[in-house]
């Protein structure tokens, strides 16, 4: 079985995180979501909530090939504790690539047995962050179109509270 690794804070999930999670299950037989512990970042939402709104995302899209987990510790890890030797990361301009690339070539450093594959966003998604989404809530905008069907209000809401 192919079981590949996409990880992120998802803080929150957003349509584009659902695009690349799409694609990845459609090309692996597995899919280990990843919630990313950063002690750097104070995150807007739980680990829970983080871990119940993924799954919800990717049931309503019809993706069955996915676990979602929350880690604390480095990507390579995470993959050898569900046997994957693949990462996956979404890249949506060549900001990310420059980061990306480095975070690849680090972690074939620290564990030669895994890959990073790269899916470059839609160009619908490719502006999409989820800085940019907590953003938008924050001010009151209309964040329906970024992130997935049915999460919107609960996002906006707990980011008017703040």
């Amino acid at each position: 079985m192919r079981t590949c690794v996409f990880s992120g804070t998802f803080d929150p999930f957003t349509l584009g995180h659902l695009d690349v999670l799409k694609r990845a299950a459609a090309t692996f037989d597995h899919v280990v979501v990843g919630i990313f512990i950063n002690l750097n970042k104070v995150n807007v939402f739980t680990e829970g909530e983080r871990k119940a709104l993924i799954e919800q995302a990717a049931a309503e899209a019809g993706v069955k090939n996915v676990t979602v987990t929350v880690f604390h510790g480095m990507q390579v890890e995470l993959c050898r504790a569900y046997g994957a030797r693949v990462i996956v990361r979404g890249l949506r301009s060549t900001a990310d690539l420059l980061y990306e690339q480095q975070m690849a070539v680090v972690n074939r450093m620290l564990d030669p047995e895994i890959d990073t594959v790269f899916f470059v966003s839609d160009p619908v998604y490719g502006h999409l962050s989820s800085s940019i989404v907590r953003e938008a809530a924050a001010f009151g905008g209309d964040i329906s179109q970024m992130v997935p069907k049915g999460q919107a209000k609960f996002i906006s809401e707990r980011l008017l509270k703040k």
